[in-house]
């Protein structure tokens, strides 16, 4: 808690990539999980 870290995501509703862009697919999305290049931290009440 209190860690500032990378938002990422991952789910159906979760895009699968990019259209006709393997390579910038391949930067945003990791072993299923969409990296979005946000950064923030869980506060003490379980807030990002």
């Amino acid at each position: 808690m209190g860690e500032v870290g990378e938002f990422v995501d991952c789910g159906p509703l979760v895009m699968k990539g990019y259209w006709d862009q393997p390579q910038a697919t391949e930067v945003a999305i990791r072993d299923g999980w969409l990296r979005t290049g946000e950064v923030g931290f869980m506060d003490e009440n379980g807030w990002f």
